[in-house]
C-alpha cells in the first residue's frame, strides 16, 4: 500500500501502487472536518516480529506484497549492534523487475551494506531477466535450488524462518518445499536427525532416513518453538 503524505514516496517507480487502506484513510482524511475522524483499530498481538538483536541466522520468503515486514526487520537490524546480528537471506519474488520490484533500492542497498547477506531474486513472468539475473520463478523453486544451504541455516544453526504472503498457493508450497528440503538433508546428512527430533532406525535407508509427514511434524514443531513464523492471508 502506499503512503499518500509520506515524503519517502518512492518516486523512482512510474506505476501508481494503490492499496485498500491507504486509498481510504486518504479519502477521509480529505473529507473529514478539521477536528478530524474517529477511526477504531484492533491491534492483533502476534509473534511475526524479529527478536532482540540475534546472532541466529533470519530466513525470509516474501514474495510481491509480502517482502513489507521484512523491509521493516531490516530497517530494525540497521538499528542494532552490526556484531551482535547474524546473516539474512531473503527469497524475494514478482513478476517483472520492471513492473514490481518493490523496495529495489533499499533492498540493494541493504545488499551493498552487509546488511541483507543475500538476495534470491524470482520473476514469474519475465524470461529475458530471469535469465539475465539468474534467478528462479518462484521462491520456492529458489529454496529449492539452494536447498543444501537452507537446510543447514535452519538445522545446524538454528536459523529463524519467516514467511509472509499467500496462504493458499504461495504459503502452502513454501511449506511443501521445507518440508523436502528437510527430507533431502536427512537423507544425505543421516546424523544430523537428532537435531530434527528424529531417531534414525538401523533398518532405515539413507533415502528414506526422513519422511515427507516427519519433516511435515518437524516444521509443525518449529512453529510451536517460534522458530518457523508465517504471516499468511488467503
Amino acid at each position: 500500500a502506499s503512503d499518500p503524505f509520506s515524503a519517502a514516496e518512492d518516486a523512482r517507480v512510474s506505476i501508481e501502487r494503490r492499496g485498500l487502506c491507504t486509498p481510504w484513510l486518504e479519502k477521509l482524511a480529505r473529507s473529514s472536518s478539521p477536528s478530524g475522524a474517529r477511526i477504531l483499530v484492533a491491534r492483533r498481538p502476534g509473534h511475526f516480529h524479529l527478536p532482540p538483536a540475534t546472532s541466529q541466522p533470519i530466513i525470509m520468503v516474501g514474495p510481491g506484497t509480502g517482502v513489507a515486514p521484512f523491509v521493516g526487520f531490516l530497517e530494525q537490524r540497521a538499528q542494532e549492534d552490526s556484531a551482535a546480528i547474524g546473516p539474512a537471506w531473503l527469497f524475494f519474488g514478482c513478476r517483472s523487475p520492471s513492473r514490481d520490484h518493490l523496495f529495489r533500492a533499499e533492498l540493494d542497498g541493504w545488499v551493498d551494506s552487509g546488511m541483507l547477506t543475500r538476495l534470491s531474486l524470482c520473476f514469474s513472468r519475465d524470461a529475458a531477466a530471469r535469465d539475465a539475473a539468474d534467478a528462479d520463478v518462484y521462491v520456492q523453486d529458489a529454496m529449492k535450488r539452494h536447498w543444501e544451504e537452507v537446510a543447514e541455516q535452519i538445522v545446524e544453526r538454528n536459523a529463524l524462518v519467516f514467511v509472509c504472503g499467500d496462504a493458499k498457493g504461495m504459503g502452502r508450497d513454501v511449506n511443501d518445499a521445507l518440508a523436502d528440503i528437510l527430507c533431502r538433508y536427512a537423507a544425505k546428512h543421516p546424523e544430523a536427525l537428532p537435531k530434527l527430533g528424529i531417531e534414525h532406525t538401523a533398518n532405515a535407508t539413507d533415502d528414506q532416513a526422513m519422511t515427507k509427514v516427519q519433516a511435515l511434524q518437524t516444521l509443525m514443531r518449529l512453529s510451536s518453538e517460534k522458530r518457523y513464523l508465517r504471516d499468511l492471508w488467503a
